[in-house]
């Protein structure tokens, strides 16, 4: 223990922990989020769609999107929109290496989603796989570490060996969302079946949901009995 507080005093000196909104030096540097930002974060509230979480009209159950689309989840959640605040966040998390900023997600996740996941009695938590060769690339799988860190949090097992990506897909954002689901076909495997579970997939950002469906049809043909989904962000 003083060895690693020690080796961590070291590391904060030369790399001191950064705010993961603003991106600034942080204060304290026990601290997630320095204040002004903590203070001026606006989870999402109000009605949600029933389905995928975003924002609806009053009398609403479900968005636009979700009338017309078939998912494989059964429900989700989404913390905060995915507005210019919180893209600058993620792409400084993704590729800016700032790997520490998952603890920050992680405890909004588990404070916005604890009722959800008293609700869902999920047994696991399955991050987004990511191909072995962007892994390599990147050094990391941003949705495994929000995972563990979710999973520390709640006591939800983590699992990353049931769902590998098996096949390097385009990068989605380029794409629509018919684009995006023929791009996914085929690329996700379980590893074994998983009669009964219930699973709560974890990633960083819902743009259409076509990676976390193609995830979750994946887990149902294998005997999945529920799947969910948590994000950190929804595109709105």
């Amino acid at each position: 223990m003083i060895l690693r507080n020690a080796i961590e005093t070291i590391l904060n000196a030369i790399y001191p922990p950064r705010c993961p909104v603003c991106q600034e030096i942080l204060e304290d540097p026990g601290g997630l989020v320095c204040p002004s930002c903590a203070a001026g974060l606006k989870p999402l509230t109000g009605p949600r769609c029933f389905s995928c979480s975003r924002p609806v009209g009053e009398n609403e159950e479900y968005c636009d999107e979700c009338r017309r689309t078939h998912h494989f989840y059964d429900q989700g959640l989404s913390v905060f929109p995915y507005d210019e605040r919180m893209r600058k966040s993620i792409l400084s998390f993704k590729e800016g290496g700032q790997r520490q900023y998952a603890a920050f997600y992680a405890r909004c996740m588990a404070a916005m989603g604890a009722d959800f996941l008293n609700l869902w009695r999920p047994d696991v938590l399955i991050p987004v796989p990511m191909h072995y060769v962007k892994r390599r690339d990147r050094g990391f799988n941003q949705a495994e570490l929000i995972a563990s860190e979710l999973s520390v949090l709640t006591g939800i097992p983590c699992r990353t060996d049931l769902v590998i990506k098996t096949r390097a897909t385009a990068v989605q954002k380029s794409l629509d969302a018919s684009g995006r689901r023929r791009n996914l076909e085929g690329a996700f495997t379980v590893c074994a079946p998983v009669p009964g579970l219930r699973a709560v997939i974890v990633d960083d950002v819902y743009t259409t949901g076509s990676t976390i469906d193609t995830v979750s049809r994946a887990l149902k043909q294998t005997g999945a009995e529920q799947v969910f989904f948590m994000t950190l962000c929804i595109v709105i």
